[in-house]
């Protein structure tokens, strides 16, 4: 949802008849972007990514994930090599 920012400086999801054109389109992409995601993704890393609700949260996760990976993979290659 696209969200506005109320007098306590708090973000807060508008309410559908407060959406513009523009909110909407963004709203869409989102969906498409996700649901392309979703459709690449094997089945734990779409466990992995269950909670995120837009496609930019999606796509930091999947990054972490890689990188964690990446780095014990970097591991068990210099613990091998070190003995």
């Amino acid at each position: 949802m696209q969200a506005k920012i109320d007098n306590k400086e708090k973000k807060v999801a508008k309410a559908k008849e407060e959406l513009n054109t523009d909110d909407k389109m963004m709203l869409e992409k989102n969906i498409e972007a996700k649901l392309i995601l979703y459709n690449v993704l094997s089945l734990g890393e779409i466990y992995r990514i269950s909670t995120c609700n837009t496609a930019n949260e999606i796509q930091k996760r999947l990054l972490a994930m890689h990188e964690e990976t990446h780095s014990d993979m970097a591991l068990m290659v210099w613990i091998k090599t070190d003995s």
